[in-house]
């Protein structure tokens, strides 16, 4: 084989490659966006892991907590408008989880026994909730994908 087929070769074997990486550059951008929403999600799940009910507002308001929240936040802002098609309902699902965080953060529930039966089964069962997925992302035999 001669140097310039050769030389055409490989110059076109390497724009192929370029291309079909850049060609899912939105897979990719999702991809990246799920590792951080899951990372900060489940930090902060640990944290609630064992958490009296009566205390998650004071959790909840811990800086840490804050930090990770606003970061939730962003990544869900910023990937908002580039969902790939199919992966439609799985972020709205990450947006659910993160208005639970937002509902079991709020300051009504500093007076814990000031509230509604009712808003204390809310926040006992959103813990519940969170304490359940925190223990499946735990288990790695589980089966669960959690990009479906």
């Amino acid at each position: 084989m001669s140097r310039i087929k050769r030389y055409c070769i490989i110059n076109l074997l390497v724009v192929l490659c370029i291309t079909s990486g850049c060609s899912n550059k939105k897979g990719n951008t999702y991809n990246e966006f799920l590792e951080g929403f899951y990372d900060s999600y489940f930090q902060i799940a640990e944290t609630l892991y064992h958490c009296d009910p009566e205390q998650v507002v004071n959790l909840m308001a811990a800086k840490e907590i804050q930090d990770k929240m606003s970061s939730i936040e962003e990544l869900l802002d910023n990937i908002k408008d580039d969902v790939p098609k199919g992966k439609e309902k799985n972020y709205k699902k990450l947006s659910e989880w993160y208005k639970e965080l937002l509902v079991i953060g709020d300051k009504k529930y500093e007076d814990w026994w000031g509230v509604t039966v009712e808003d204390r089964i809310t926040v006992q069962n959103t813990l519940l909730d969170i304490a359940i997925r925190y223990s499946d992302w735990q288990d790695k035999e589980s089966g669960i994908i959690w990009d479906k």
